[in-house]
């Protein structure tokens, strides 16, 4: 039971965490009210539906500093997350200022992931998104896609579909919307994509191989546990030739052959220490700019007397 006296807080900044309260213990939050919170950890508090939908109730009256907001491992279904996607649209609410939500394994489907699809396709704040574990299916997965691919004001930068029941269907829908979105990544600053633990064969590396290729912020890309062979394992090793921003491309626990293993773990230290060089390089240079903006303008004009013929 909830004892909202005893609750560790002692700044705004600290964030706060529950035990099981349960949709009760929400109706009880909700008097007290989040004031000066800036991160809620509800995560495995027995929630529903009904909790949740409280919750956002509270969050659309106003008054609320809450920026992180985790829900892992509760029961919000669909219609909770329906309730939740309508705080996030636009800039109209206090829920829509959240920088990271956390809705891993709640039960969520496609309803649900279309309903939080429709809320992304306007919100600009949002950074961090997880809702790894729920059985979004292809449907639901292309929905958040083609959602956060056409809102070119996305602030989105981590994206969690792990174990979430698509194939190479939500993995093509992913890929166009990094084709359709000027080439640029979802929401133009996704640096981390989650799809590990789903049904991705090489078909779907071969798709997300070739939007890859013009990917300019993607740094890691997580697709251990799927079902990608040699054959599409390769396909990504030759995207990292060309790609110059994934640093990390995961796909351990697929079934893929040893020596491709090596293959990929040579690109991925080569593609590395490339990096390395190149920003190296842009520090000395840096650097020389810094040097030149300090010289006075008598000392430009003897620069370019020098370099006169």
């Amino acid at each position: 039971r909830l004892a909202l006296s005893s609750c560790p807080v002692s700044t705004p900044y600290a964030p706060i965490g529950f035990g099981k309260m349960g949709d009760e213990g929400m109706a009880t939050l909700v008097k007290v009210g989040l004031s000066g919170i800036t991160e809620l950890d509800l995560d495995n508090a027995g929630l529903t539906e009904e909790g949740v939908a409280q919750l956002q109730e509270m969050l659309s009256q106003g008054q609320c500093s809450l920026r992180k907001l985790v829900l892992r491992t509760n029961l919000c279904g669909d219609a909770g997350a329906a309730a939740l996607a309508g705080g996030l649209g636009g800039d109209a609410s206090p829920a829509s200022a959240l920088l990271t939500l956390e809705l891993s394994k709640n039960g969520i489907g496609e309803a649900g992931a279309v309903a939080i699809a429709a809320a992304l396709q306007t919100n600009v704040t949002l950074q961090e998104l997880g809702l790894a574990r729920n059985p979004i299916g292809d449907s639901g997965t292309a929905a958040l896609a083609d959602a956060v691919g056409s809102n070119t004001d996305s602030a989105l930068q981590t994206l969690d579909l792990s174990q979430c029941s698509f194939g190479d269907g939500g993995a093509t829908a992913l890929a166009d919307a990094l084709e359709t979105n000027g080439g640029r990544d979802w929401g133009t600053n996704i640096t981390a994509l989650y799809l590990g633990r789903n049904d991705i064969t090489d078909e779907g590396a071969d798709v997300l191989a070739d939007a890859l290729e013009d990917s300019i912020h993607l740094e890691q890309l997580y697709l251990g546990g799927c079902r990608i062979k040699d054959r599409g394992a390769k396909l990504l090793v030759d995207c990292l030739k060309v790609n110059a921003s994934v640093v990390n491309l995961n796909i351990g626990d697929n079934p893929i052959k040893e020596p491709m293993l090596r293959v990929i773990a040579s690109a991925l230290v080569e593609k590395n220490q490339a990096l390395a060089k190149l920003k190296d390089k842009a520090a000395a240079l840096e650097a020389r700019v810094a040097e030149l903006e300090e010289l006075s303008e008598a000392q430009v004009d003897a620069i370019r007397e020098g370099l006169e013929p």
